[in-house]
């Protein structure tokens, strides 16, 4: 009785602890506890330099739920000691122990900047849908080009993908950003007239974010989906307004900026769309760990998805191959009559 007594608080507790990170939804909770919804994936790899004079181990926890990268750690060795000991396939709570050995090793390399580069080169590329979908082929091409990069030479990884949840990480004690608050689109939860609780809404969804900046939509008339109809999590198209130090470094990052200094548009992710009182809505979409762009929106404007940008490249393909056959093809029509002339 005492051990059922015990198994029902520990139980209790999680389901607590849940409640959190499913933002009060009680079956999504339960779920969690069950193991059945897990909104994280732990992505673990190993890496070995070309020369062998350094390897290294990093584990990378992606929110899946809200889409942001949720926790980073690393450790390197001036050796090839850990590409050669670590089993990437093993459990991620056994690998990621080894981690927090290693970094006593007296031959552990203090990499300055690594993991401020690993965040935003994982941001800039975008490594979501190939963990999504399990690709660890594009996952891996991925990481290789990120660290011949930082480490202008040839790096061997292996990767693994693991799936778990923030019940998971809290019970096991990692540190790891919060989630953001999951905004609701429930008309009758979000009054018109309540300009007090509006205010409180953004408030609580700006406060998880670091940054806020300002931006706008790339208005498509032809391809675009109605902004009554993007949906929350639903990837679209933005332009980066602002000239503060945090706007520019994502510009760099994302190469957003041609040589005339023309901003580009870039990709987010739509986190919230909050009904404003006299029609419209303010956004806030996702475009680097922990940096929001704010847009006041107040028509019902056809949007820029990313797939349309796809689409609209694809277009611009076709019509470019059907100019270049329709050249190629009169061309030879030349060529023909010149030499019928000159048989005839």
């Amino acid at each position: 009785m005492v051990q059922q007594f015990e198994t029902l608080g520990e139980t209790t507790k999680q389901l607590e602890i849940a409640l959190k990170y499913t933002n009060g939804d009680m079956e999504k909770a339960k779920s969690m506890v069950a193991k059945q919804f897990q909104d994280v994936e732990i992505v673990k790899a190993k890496y070995l330099s070309a020369d062998n004079s350094f390897s290294g181990l990093f584990f990378a926890f992606f929110n899946m739920d809200k889409f942001y990268i949720a926790f980073i750690d690393f450790v390197q060795l001036k050796s090839s000691v850990v590409f050669e000991k670590v089993r990437i396939f093993d459990g991620w709570k056994v690998i990621y122990n080894d981690l927090l050995s290693f970094k006593s090793e007296p031959s552990v390399d203090e990499v300055v900047n690594l993991k401020d580069y690993l965040i935003d080169s994982f941001i800039e590329c975008d490594l979501f849908a190939a963990i999504e979908n399990k690709n660890l082929d594009e996952l891996t091409r991925n990481l290789q080009n990120i660290l011949l990069k930082f480490f202008s030479q040839e790096v061997k990884v292996l990767v693994e993908i693991e799936p778990s949840s923030s019940l998971e990480l809290e019970l096991e004690g990692i540190e790891f950003e919060q989630p953001q608050m999951e905004e609701t689109n429930n008309d009758e939860s979000l009054k018109s007239s309540d300009v007090d609780k509006d205010d409180s809404l953004e408030k609580e969804i700006e406060k998880d974010a670091d940054h806020i900046i300002q931006g706008t939509l790339i208005v498509s008339p032809v391809k675009g989906k109605y902004l009554n109809d993007v949906a929350v999590g639903e990837k679209i198209m933005v332009r980066l307004t602002g000239g503060d130090p945090v706007t520019t470094k994502i510009l760099t990052i994302l190469k957003a900026k041609d040589e005339e200094g023309n901003v580009k548009p870039i990709k987010g992710r739509l986190k919230s769309k909050l009904p404003m009182e006299k029609g419209g809505y303010t956004l806030y979409v996702l475009v680097a760990k922990s940096v929001l762009v704010k847009i006041l929106e107040e028509e019902n404007v056809k949007v820029l998805m990313e797939q349309s940008m796809l689409e609209k490249d694809d277009t611009k393909t076709d019509t470019n191959l059907i100019v270049f056959i329709g050249a190629f093809v009169a061309l030879v029509l030349f060529i023909g009559v010149i030499l019928f002339a000159l048989i005839g």
